[in-house]
């Protein structure tokens, strides 16, 4: 009995700690995986492949991919959004950016966003229209014609 209470009275005097909840980190990345040479063309498919890998430790749902792009440029991804996204995990997406037909010369640029409920991610794409092709469509059908 005398040992059952020396037990009792070390264990009784040991600090207790109560279980703490560690802190969750969530994490999401944008990577622009392929070539893209930053010039787009008007009335044209422009396509890069981004990823975006959950650097977190939490897994990320349903997470939906936008962009904030120039008046009348349409940015497509495929897919558009990610339903799970594991501690580590990655997605490959393909993204097509079109200027409109008449877009003017000029630099421009473009804001992919990935974000769910509990994170926003943000990447910027700098493009840039050297020439209408419109323009020299015309030209060279003239020249073709003589």
């Amino acid at each position: 009995m005398i040992p059952v209470i020396i037990i009792l009275l070390v264990l009784c005097s040991l600090p207790f700690y109560p279980a703490m909840a560690q802190n969750e980190k969530t994490g999401l990345d944008i990577l622009i995986i392929s070539s893209f040479n930053n010039t787009v063309h008007p009335g044209q498919d422009n396509s890069i492949v981004i990823e975006v890998r959950n650097s977190g430790d939490t897994t990320l749902t349903n997470v939906v991919l936008s962009s904030n792009a120039p008046a009348n440029w349409t940015v497509n991804f495929s897919p558009s959004s990610i339903e799970s996204l594991s501690p580590s995990g990655s997605q490959v997406i393909n993204v097509d950016i079109m200027p409109p037909n008449n877009s003017p010369r000029g630099d421009y640029n473009i804001t992919l966003i990935a974000e769910n409920p509990d994170i926003s991610q943000a990447i910027s794409v700098y493009a840039q229209i050297n020439s209408t092709p419109g323009i020299w469509l015309i030209i060279g059908l003239l020249f073709w014609s003589w």
